[in-house]
């Protein structure tokens, strides 16, 4: 094969590495958060008599989880209807009282000032029925206390209390949120955040998805909510991220609480990339391979030892480290090479675009 036909033959296996300027993206770490997310506290003491879900159990709006021992709150309910039933009665009694004395008033059978006690007991009774219905209405509102229900159709994320536990008001019981639009809440730099309109997307790196293949998943975040006071121990804003592909039918489900870390950009740095299908992976060791031609004109391949980044656009990927001095790269087969082995070529690779490397 003369030169320029090996030349040729080569140049269908290889690529080269691109110069470019590529963004330096800093991490912003944060957490999973669900759009509609709510810890239920007991708003009033008592013992945990039945927690009627577990976690992970799907939950509708209204359905009990918690109940509270409310045997002193129920006397009291009926206490307080018993005192409203007594003013009614006593109300209807002063109306009769008074239609009674109006009609002999007329009759100049009662004196005024008996028409205006009359009147009086009448306004005190009606009083007394109205304050005793609030005093009734309170107390159910306070026994309904007793019984914690979902606020919305969703899951059970944490129950925090067991039956015979005592809950006090502002105790937390348990924890509902509901799947399906997740959103991550990140920490950023103060001087990041005015680069950072809503709208902007972002990559975000999440920890493990349920029925994902057990390893970091990348994904698009949008911004959608920039809250404008910056923690003074930190310098830090928080930035609320939708995350779309996760709402998708389907998707891998993340659950609230799950960590995850947002890529904001911070200007750019010149940087090397090489196809994906160069980068070689042996256990821990990141490589790829150059081609060079030996004295006897034969085409062998070099190693070269790498630290590679995430894939990114176009499928390439950033070699951090052992690009120096590298100009192109072997990109077919070079996952069966070794350090100095012969790359078999054939004398028709150029045309067809095709060959592969041997060992």
């Amino acid at each position: 094969m003369t030169t320029d036909r090996l030349d040729e033959a080569l140049a269908a296996l290889e690529a080269a590495v691109q110069r470019a300027d590529v963004p330096i993206l800093v991490e912003a770490p944060g957490t999973v958060r669900s759009r509609h997310e709510a810890t239920l506290s007991a708003q009033v003491s008592g013992a945990v008599q039945r927690v009627a879900a577990v976690a992970g159990q799907a939950v509708r709006a209204g359905e009990v989880l918690v109940e509270l021992e409310g045997s002193e709150l129920a006397a009291h309910a009926a206490a307080a209807h018993a005192r409203a039933t007594s003013a009614e009665e006593a109300l209807s009694e002063a109306e009769r009282e008074l239609a009674r004395t109006q009609t002999l008033f007329e009759r100049q059978a009662r004196t005024q000032s008996e028409l205006d006690q009359a009147q009086t007991r009448r306004a005190e009774a009606q009083a007394e029925l109205e304050a005793a219905r609030q005093a009734a209405e309170a107390a159910d509102t306070t026994l309904s206390h007793a019984r914690v229900v979902a606020p919305f159709d969703g899951v059970l994320l944490a129950r925090m209390v067991d039956p015979g536990d005592l809950a006090t008001p502002g105790l937390p019981l348990v924890e509902v949120y509901a799947p399906g639009e997740p959103r991550l809440e990140a920490r950023v730099a103060q001087e990041l955040l005015a680069a950072l309109p809503v709208g902007t997307a972002l990559d975000v790196v999440l920890a493990a998805a349920e029925g994902g293949d057990g390893g970091p998943r990348t994904t698009r975040g949008v911004v959608e909510e920039l809250r404008p006071a910056v923690d003074p121990a930190t310098r830090t804003g928080l930035l609320v991220l939708a995350l779309p592909e996760l709402e998708e039918v389907g998707a891998p489900a993340v659950l609230p609480g799950t960590s995850g870390r947002a890529l904001v950009p911070q200007g750019t740095r010149p940087a090397a990339l090489v196809p994906a299908a160069a980068l070689v992976v042996r256990g821990e060791v990141q490589m790829v391979f150059a081609p060079w031609v030996d004295e006897g004109g034969r085409a062998r391949a070099r190693m070269r030892l790498v630290r590679a980044g995430r894939p990114g656009a176009g499928g390439l990927v950033e070699l951090q480290t052992g690009a120096e001095g590298l100009e192109r790269v072997i990109t077919s087969g070079a996952a069966d090479l070794r350090d100095g082995a012969p790359i078999r070529v054939t004398d028709d690779a150029a045309a067809e675009g095709g060959g592969r490397g041997g060992r």
